[in-house]
Parts: structure tokens; C-alpha cells; sequence
């Protein structure tokens, strides 16, 4: 300590001890060049009076620290080594991280927490958690066209703009969906919602543009079509989203129109449609991009069209419905 070291320069005396019951008022310097120790009163307080001038000292053994007098009756410590110095704690635990105790950024303390074993990394680093569990954690969310390269596989992002619910490469529409990057493209991962599946697997039969101008209404269970709308709806028991519409035709389309089948909502077309060309072969037909939105209390149906004079038959069909 530099003042501690001034005062054995000053005050030191060679090769002796002097001692004396009131102390010495030292006004210069003391030559005791090859003086080993100054020998300062101790106490377990401040003593309750003091003179600045000189300097009075005495090592406080309750703190273990070096005093003296900075004004009348006023105590300080000396500095241990400079102004600005950091103080730390009697003891720490070995490998145990320092963190300031109190606002004066010159004391530490045991922050009671152990350094990690492996690297440290800063806030932009990347690190892989393991045994970790995450709190409310906030994912980033993107339009369609906003979503990064699919480059790094696992990366998860919220797309908002989905044109149908799940969709993670249509946007402009107004649905969520949970994405994953593969490493070359983004796919849905799910939206966290419950999924019900609507199936009728009765062959139902299409009326020819001859009859009731080739429209049918068809539902679920029955085993036939009807040119009405509310012998073939179904009530909505609650809210949800109808999408992946397939249908399976089980004879050939006639070669002079087609079947177009939709879906309605309270009797009015919605976007989900699959459409049989002219001619077409028995076979699967879909639509996995549209959806629609209904409520509790809707009626739903699906209506189908047959631009041809053949009548047309239906093996199957079936839609996932998002509670």
C-alpha cells in the first residue's frame, strides 16, 4: 500500500522500536533506512476523537483495515492501493462468480453461482441448451414472404399471413401456422389445435344436368344425394376450420361437362372445391390449399354440380375440420 509504504519512509527507525505512551508527532522525515516495521496502536473502533493534522493512524482489528484521521474526529480507511479500488468479501467458494454488492461499484461479492463448465458465450453466440427448460419463450414471427432462407434444419418460425391454416409457403391470408426449415424448405410443424376428420365413405350417386339442372346436396351418413339443401346440411356444433377436401369419383366423368362439388356455408359457396374435368377417369381429387372459417349454429353442406347429361358417382369424400 502506497501510503503505508510512505510511512515507513517517514516514520521508520532504524534498526529500533519507539515507544512512547502518547505517541509521536512526527513534523518530517525520519532517515531510518533499514527500519522492518512501524509499529501503529490498535483498535476495535474508531477512537472518538482525532486531529487531521498530522495524520493520525491505527489499524482497526474488527475489519482488519488501516484508518486515519481524513477530518477532525472523522475516521477513514486508506485506500488499499489507490482510490477506485475494488473490496471483496473475508472468504468466497472457489469457482464461484464475483458480482458487486451495492451500488457503489466498489464492493463484491460471492454471487453464490458457479461459473459453467464449458465455454462462456455472449448474448449473439450460438449455444446449444441441454436439460434447460424454457419459460414462456418468445418466437420469432414472419410473414410468408418475409421467412429467412430454410437453410439451417430445426430452425422453428411463426408465419401470420398463412393463406390456410398449416400453410407455411402461401401468405396473404390472415391464418398462423408453426413452421420448421428442413434444411431447403419450410413445412408446417402443426398449429397446436385439435383436428377432427368428416368421412362418408356410402357411394353416393350425382344427379345428370337433366335432373334438378344436375344439382345434389350430399351430407355425411346418408346413402344418397338430395336436390335440397336442409335434407343434406349439417349443424356446426361449434367453431372451426374446414380444409384438405378429397373426394373420390367412382365412375368416369361424362365427356360433354363436368362435376364441380363445394362447399357452403348457410347455403353460400365457399373457396373449397374440387373440380372434375370432362372425361376424367375414376379417381382421387383434391384441394389442399383453400379453407374456410364457421361458427357454432352454421349449416354446412357440400353441393355438387353436373355439367353432364351422364349421371355421376361418388365413392368418398372426406375434410379435416380445426377445432
Amino acid at each position: 500500500m502506497r501510503i503505508l509504504r510512505s510511512l515507513l519512509l517517514m516514520c521508520a527507525v532504524a534498526a529500533a522500536q519507539v515507544k512512547h505512551p502518547a505517541g509521536i508527532d512526527v513534523t518530517g522525515p525520519l532517515d531510518a533506512p533499514t527500519a522492518t516495521r512501524l509499529r501503529l496502536k490498535q483498535a476495535a473502533s474508531d477512537p472518538a476523537t482525532c486531529v487531521a493534522s498530522p495524520t493520525e493512524f491505527y489499524w482497526n482489528t474488527a475489519t482488519n483495515r488501516l484508518r486515519y484521521c481524513s477530518a477532525t474526529n472523522v475516521w477513514s480507511d486508506v485506500p488499499a492501493g489507490g482510490s477506485g479500488d475494488v473490496v471483496g468479501p473475508a472468504s468466497a467458494v472457489s469457482g464461484n462468480a464475483a458480482s458487486f454488492n451495492g451500488t457503489t461499484g466498489k464492493l463484491i461479492q460471492d454471487s453464490g453461482k458457479a461459473l459453467p463448465s464449458g465455454s462462456i458465450v455472449g448474448t449473439t453466440d450460438t449455444q446449444t441448451l441441454t436439460n434447460k427448460t424454457l419459460t414462456t419463450p418468445i418466437i420469432t414471427s414472419y410473414t410468408v414472404a418475409g421467412l429467412p432462407a430454410a437453410t439451417t434444419a430445426g430452425q422453428l418460425a411463426v408465419v401470420t399471413d398463412a393463406a390456410t391454416s398449416g400453410s407455411c409457403t402461401s401468405g396473404g391470408g390472415s391464418a398462423y401456422a408453426l413452421c420448421r426449415a428442413t434444411g431447403s424448405v419450410w413445412q408446417p410443424v402443426g398449429d397446436g389445435r385439435s383436428k377432427s376428420y368428416w368421412v362418408q365413405t356410402i357411394p353416393v350417386g350425382i344427379n345428370a344436368s337433366g335432373s334438378n339442372s344436375g344439382v345434389s346436396y350430399c351430407g355425411f351418413g346418408f346413402n344418397s344425394c338430395s336436390n335440397a339443401f336442409f335434407q343434406r346440411t349439417v349443424v356446426a356444433p361449434g367453431p372451426g376450420t374446414m380444409r384438405n377436401f378429397y373426394l373420390h369419383t367412382d365412375s368416369t366423368q361424362g365427356a360433354d361437362g363436368n362435376l364441380v362439388c363445394t362447399w357452403r356455408k348457410n347455403d353460400v359457396a365457399q373457396t373449397l372445391s374440387v373440380t372434375i374435368p370432362i372425361s376424367a377417369a375414376a379417381g382421387l381429387f383434391s384441394d389442399t390449399t383453400n379453407s374456410f372459417s364457421f361458427d357454432a349454429g352454421d349449416f354446412l353442406s357440400l353441393r355438387c354440380l353436373n355439367s353432364s347429361a351422364t349421371l355421376s358417382t361418388l365413392r368418398t369424400y372426406s375434410v379435416v375440420v380445426d377445432n
